[in-house]
């Protein structure tokens, strides 16, 4: 699975409860940070940073996708929207939360919801 991660960097601890979880692994971490500012269209900014993706539309088009996504709702939905309209499909997100273990400032993952489960019958 290829990460697109739009928030703070995942360690193997994070992978390794995605893999509990969802009982893959996850091959590849993309950073894409952005900063969405009020001022600016957010579909601008989601591009400049799809136009970062060493990645090509026929390779996301046959990869297994999962989405760490921006933490701003409205940015969150423009990403899931564009990576349909280049892949036709939906790719799996991940929710997080802080952890409440350790003085360490670190999230865990709650849960990973594959959004395409949602649209098939």
């Amino acid at each position: 699975m290829i990460l697109l991660n739009y928030g703070q960097k995942l360690n193997s601890l994070t992978f390794e409860q995605f893999s509990a979880i969802t009982g893959k692994k996850v091959a590849e971490q993309v950073m894409l940070p952005v900063e969405y500012e009020d001022h600016k269209r957010y579909l601008a900014e989601m591009g400049r940073a799809f136009s970062k993706l060493r990645l090509t539309e026929e390779s996301l088009k046959e990869a297994d996708l999962v989405v760490n996504p921006p933490s701003n709702s409205q940015a969150a939905l423009c990403v899931i929207a564009e990576l349909y309209r280049i892949t036709g499909k939906f790719p799996m997100i991940i929710r997080m939360r802080p952890s409440p273990f350790g003085m360490s400032i670190r999230s865990d993952i709650v849960e990973v919801i594959d959004l395409a489960d949602i649209v098939s019958p």
